[in-house]
């Protein structure tokens, strides 16, 4: 495969590849001792996991690839949706050090959780 070339591959069921991608985040969390085994096959026997893909979206150009990735890193909970004001005070933690960092420039205190 060359460097910087995408190659199409054949459809892959989303629910089969949510699980995994659930799997392996949950293998790498374990291995870093962060989730114990006992957690992770919990949360895999749950019928929603929490992980979830979508391969529906395709990028054609660099715009849409930017626009694609933006979506992707977005933050979950978005401030000014809940009508949040700057004097009440939501708890929030993040594991991402650059979600915090961006977080704490807009003036939101966040816990970092590593």
């Amino acid at each position: 495969m060359s460097a910087g070339v995408f190659h199409k591959i054949p459809r892959i069921d989303d629910a089969r590849l949510a699980e995994i991608f659930g799997r392996e985040v949950l293998r790498l969390l374990v291995g870093k001792e962060l989730l114990s085994p006992e957690w992770a096959e919990r949360l895999l026997s749950w019928r929603h996991t929490g992980f979830s893909v979508h391969s529906r979206v395709r990028a054609e150009t660099k715009p849409e690839a930017e626009r694609v990735g933006k979506y992707m890193i977005r933050p979950v909970l978005a401030l000014e949706s809940c009508g949040a004001k700057k004097q009440i005070l939501i708890p929030l933690r993040t594991q991402s050090a650059r979600q915090a960092k961006a977080l704490r420039a807009r003036g939101i205190r966040v816990e970092t959780v590593f």
